[in-house]
């Protein structure tokens, strides 16, 4: 009976412990929105303006070209969102957790030089292995040389590629059937060496600050969420419905709209033929 009373003790001490915890951690983040609040109203206007901007090119490219994957301006500007919250957050925050500098420092570093080397090598091997994708390179080389740059913030820049957005040729790269492949294997590579590591660093951060953060911590914790939820989304999509390479051409009419349609596209199924 003393035993059973000691234990129902010390749950209860324990339940109040975090009750008080995440009292004193919502208050923080309501006081960190609050000073945001405070800031000088052309940055609020400014960011209100930039998002209402995303929405309504959004909207206008859906109305102008439904085929399109148009929902890629979000995921777009979600990787360069959570990109330079986790650079300001390695400089101006992770220094409070001394211990987690480094694991953050090669979070970012690790993945930006393998997605650089790695685009650059995709691009290579396309080029001189796929007539087609030669063709399109020769036309858009500048864009795509500034896209394969841009692979170190994240390997998914080049989804823009494949999107067909607003039908332009830009966007409608014919990466072969084993490119998509070996693209779909360094996106699951990123998600275990940068998505899930900054994720995890993040909630250690705010394990030791306690309360004591600030409001560019907790943002970056929501984006980093968001992202790594839509990435892992995508992932088990495309792992469900990724087709074979001798089904490719056969199965898009049946899949058009489904999210087989976020790689391919009518006017370049037949790129498949130039696998490898």
């Amino acid at each position: 009976m003393i035993i059973a009373n000691e234990l129902e003790r010390n749950v209860l001490v324990k339940r109040e412990e975090v009750n008080t915890t995440i009292q004193e951690f919502v208050g923080e983040v309501r006081h960190e929105f609050h000073e945001f609040t405070k800031l000088n109203p052309i940055i609020l206007i400014l960011i209100g303006g930039f998002i209402l901007s995303i929405i309504v090119f959004y909207l206008f490219a859906r109305l102008k070209y439904p085929e399109g994957r148009s929902t890629i301006i979000f995921t777009f500007v979600l990787m360069i969102v959570d990109f330079c919250f986790d650079v300001i957050f390695v400089i101006y925050n992770v220094g409070a957790v001394p211990v987690l500098f480094f694991p953050s420092l090669l979070t970012l570093l690790v993945p930006a030089g393998f997605n650089l080397l790695f685009a650059f090598i995709l691009m290579v091997q396309q080029a001189y292995s796929n007539k087609l994708f030669r063709e399109w390179l020769h036309r858009n080389h500048a864009i795509a040389g500034g896209f394969t740059i841009l692979t170190m913030i994240n390997i998914e820049v080049f989804r823009v590629l494949t999107s067909n957005f607003l039908h332009l040729d830009v966007f409608k790269a014919p990466f072969s059937h084993s490119a998509k492949k070996w693209l779909f294997i360094a996106g699951l590579f990123n998600v275990i060496v940068e998505d899930i590591p900054q994720f995890v660093i993040l909630i250690l951060y705010f394990k030791g600050v306690g309360t004591n953060f600030t409001l560019i911590p907790l943002l970056t914790l929501v984006i980093s969420f968001l992202s790594l939820l839509s990435t892992v989304i995508n992932r088990v999509f495309e792992l469900v419905s990724f087709p074979s390479s001798s089904s490719t051409f056969h199965t898009h009419n049946r899949n058009r709209n489904s999210f087989y349609s976020y790689y391919h596209y009518p006017a370049y199924d037949a790129y498949d033929h130039y696998d490898q």
